[in-house]
């Protein structure tokens, strides 16, 4: 399936609150994830229970990708992904990042975010 596609379907999942059935469908069971310049998560096993953790107690998720660039022959996608979120323990936040995806055969092998840092919501 032509990388477009395959973002396509991985973004459909993502903007309809999806994020775990993203994970299990689109991450290479090696995945490493960068956030920033922080030590990389390696394994999807070890991402996904991350993901979960997180999403405890988290409600009113709102994702917006823009400024996405998909480079066919190298397998590469950049963008920029908004997340609004309500949290128990933190209140109403925003993250805005820049992403960098790299694919192999249909999945997420590497994955790199940079942010400055979650915003408060006014």
């Amino acid at each position: 399936m032509p990388l477009h596609k395959s973002f396509s379907a991985f973004a459909e999942l993502l903007l309809s609150n999806q994020g775990l059935a993203a994970i299990d469908r689109f991450y290479h069971p090696n995945i490493e994830q960068y956030e920033n310049h922080q030590e990389p998560l390696k394994g999807k096993k070890l991402l996904r229970a991350k993901e979960e953790a997180v999403s405890q107690g988290v409600s009113d998720v709102a994702t917006k990708l823009s400024d996405v660039v998909i480079v066919e022959q190298e397998q590469l996608v950049w963008g920029r992904m908004t997340i609004t979120f309500n949290s128990e323990e933190v209140g109403a936040k925003t993250l805005d990042q820049a992403f960098m995806q790299r694919w192999k055969d249909g999945q997420i092998i590497e994955q790199r975010f940079y942010y400055a840092g979650v915003i408060d919501q006014e």
